[in-house]
């Protein structure tokens, strides 16, 4: 019988240290009494970046995350719980884009032991990041109307990709890790009394109670990609939509530069490609466009181009804006018959500006922003003045928001012929 229970003890360890995440058995203080082979492989590297020796487990964590030790360190209870898939982030201390992230699981065994699991999901991270940008970047495209026909080609090759992306993430939702994870339970579960025996009572319980909290994050991992699987498909939807807003544009195009345009469709049709921005940001969208509105002549086309980059600036003004207040864009149209014009008002409650630099702000090269070329609002200005319009922006001081208005002619001018390219 004894033989018997240490062949089962050995097989056991054989077990554990071949488990396909890192498995550490720590002291109160962090020092490793045992470490698998998968935890080696992620701390090595992990340790001697820092210039850490690799025999405090507690000592590495706290260096890159002086949080996460603080909480285990706090932990005064028995037994018990202390981390669930916590995100551990490891940095390159050289280069700051270089990253690895773990989800780690902290568990107190008993006064004297600790046990920590963590597995690399740093692919994951990256790849959820990843289609990310994507989605972004085929937004961005999409506004770019001087190459309509290149940005329609690689659309449909970005919807292309998402499906085949939605594919590969079907056939990986079946992990080999929760079959051996099942096996292990079964394997414990059966010869617990054997365990309790070999490592002290209670012990076969506490790990088969450990295997389950295991089970339970690759669980979670799974639903995790289920719903980047959902997500993908929303936008490959929504890419969709932007490809048959794009097909008619340059179909219109095509036939004539100048023609009755609906104001209200080009509102519509901006606003749907800017739909995923307003959510991500969380910018509620208040408009006020009356039913009955005249036509006026115009290049739909670039009349788009001009909503597109007012409310991309008014979604963006909220990107410096840290207090809790409700963020907003109302987008409000209004018939001047007397004038004979129509007046497109974009207000939000962003960032703002001073008045120094509303001078500024359709100066060609001007930008406020990180990033930006300067050419967005000097091109709309140029679109609207060929348009016989004016556009003029006003903010009461920083913190405050800004107003757009735009105001166009409803009756077709003699000569629209300006240039506006």
């Amino acid at each position: 019988m004894q033989v018997q229970v240490h062949e089962n003890y050995q097989e056991l360890l054989a077990f554990i240290y071949q488990c396909p995440f890192a498995l550490a058995q720590c002291d109160p203080d962090g020092k490793i009494i045992m470490l698998n082979a998968v935890g080696a492989q992620y701390l090595v590297p992990v340790s001697l970046a820092i210039g850490l020796d690799m025999t405090n487990l507690l000592d590495i964590i706290g260096h890159y995350q002086p949080d996460l030790r603080t909480r285990i360190e706090a932990f005064n209870a028995p037994a018990g719980e202390i981390l669930r898939h916590a995100a551990w982030k490891v940095s390159s201390p050289d280069l700051a884009d270089e990253y690895q992230i773990f989800s780690l699981t902290v568990i107190r065994i008993s006064a004297l032991v600790y046990q920590y699991a963590f597995i690399d999901i740093t692919d994951q991270v990256r790849k959820a990041e990843q289609e990310q940008q994507v989605r972004e970047a085929q937004a961005i495209q999409t506004v770019k109307f001087e190459t309509i026909s290149g940005v329609l080609h690689d659309i449909g090759n970005a919807v292309m990709a998402f499906g085949s992306q939605i594919s590969r993430m079907r056939s990986g939702l079946n992990w080999t890790e929760m079959a051996e994870m099942e096996k292990l339970h079964t394997l414990i579960s059966r010869r617990q009394n054997e365990i309790d025996q070999a490592l002290g009572p209670q012990k076969g319980g506490q790990l088969l109670r450990f295997v389950q909290v295991l089970t339970e994050g690759l669980t979670q991992n799974q639903t995790y990609l289920r719903q980047v699987l959902q997500e993908m498909n929303r936008t490959t939807t929504h890419i969709q939509e932007i490809l048959d807003i794009q097909r008619r544009y340059l179909w219109d195009r095509g036939q004539q530069g100048r023609q009755l345009v609906s104001i209200a469709q080009v509102i519509h049709d901006a606003l749907a490609m800017q739909e995923r921005t307003f959510i991500r940001k969380g910018v509620q969208l208040r408009l006020a466009i009356p039913d009955a509105l005249p036509a006026l002549q115009g290049d739909q086309t670039r009349l788009v181009q001009v909503c597109l980059n007012l409310i991309k600036n008014a979604t963006e003004s909220f990107d410096t804006v840290t207090d809790d207040r409700e963020k907003y864009l109302q987008i409000e149209v209004r018939h001047l018959p007397a004038d004979a014009v129509l007046e497109i008002l974009f207000q939000d409650n962003g960032c703002g500006f001073t008045r120094e630099a509303g001078d500024m702000l359709m100066q060609a090269g001007y930008t406020t922003k990180h990033a930006g070329s300067g050419l967005g609002l000097s091109n709309c200005r140029r679109i609207i003045a060929s348009h016989r319009g004016f556009l003029h922006i006003s903010s009461p001081g920083p913190g405050l928001g800004a107003l757009v208005s735009v105001t166009l002619p409803i009756q077709p001018a003699e000569d629209m012929s300006m240039p506006y390219t």
